[in-house]
């Protein structure tokens, strides 16, 4: 149930850096720190420790998306796939850094983030 929901995430997430690219406004830099910006000011629990390897998970990530997106040609099947085992294993890293409570609302951050005026 909960590498389903996982999938189901990240393909979301997925659909919302095509949904970006098409619109020729996918800057992953932006993309990802914004992310790490609202993650990090949304949950007020998070210890220092907690603060630094989030920070950390989210370089890491920046620097995968950055080098898929740069690889490639644009939107495609295979990117989106790439994109969305990038995503799975940023997902891994927080569920081992955050608490059951924090990794709860963190899925629904993130999960609120692919959702632009179309989605309220």
């Amino acid at each position: 149930m909960n590498a389903l929901k996982v999938t189901m995430f990240a393909a979301l997430i997925c659909l919302g850096y095509q949904g970006m690219a098409q619109r020729g406004s996918f800057d992953p830099a932006e993309r990802v720190s914004q992310e790490k910006q609202n993650v990090l000011e949304s949950m007020e629990d998070l210890t220092e420790d907690q603060q630094v390897v989030i920070d950390e998970i989210y370089e890491n990530h920046l620097e995968k998306v950055q080098e898929l997106t740069t690889s490639t040609d644009g939107p495609s099947p295979e990117l989106r796939e790439k994109m969305m085992v990038i995503n799975k294993e940023k997902n891994e890293l927080m569920k081992d850094v955050l608490s059951d409570e924090q990794y709860a609302k963190y899925e629904q951050l993130i999960a609120r983030k692919g959702r632009g005026p179309r989605g309220k």
